[in-house]
């Protein structure tokens, strides 16, 4: 397996990156690399682990909510300040 090890991007996101690449175009036996699509695809596997971290993040704060009794602020929380207030007050980060 070819991977990319230099001293600049050793343990880097990049490295990681650049290697999860050459790994899955080896598999699929392609030799040449599209860089812009592989970023394409990196970033919306980026965008899909921040969602669902966000979905269960606030469904974490919705049980937290239900249980201490501010359910009245539930259909509130798409307001910013209401999710930021909620979020501090149960001590999860905003």
């Amino acid at each position: 397996m070819a991977t990319w090890n230099s001293r600049g991007l050793r343990g880097s996101t990049l490295e990681e990156f650049i290697n999860r690449t050459n790994e899955k175009y080896l598999e699929n036996g392609k030799e040449c690399i599209d860089m812009c699509k592989a970023m394409e695809e990196w970033a919306e596997e980026l965008r899909e682990e921040g969602e669902q971290l966000g979905m269960k993040n606030t469904l974490k704060l919705v049980a937290k909510m239900s249980e201490n009794g501010d359910t009245e602020y539930i259909a509130r929380l798409l307001e910013p300040e209401v999710f930021e207030q909620m979020a501090e007050k149960y001590g999860m980060k905003a």
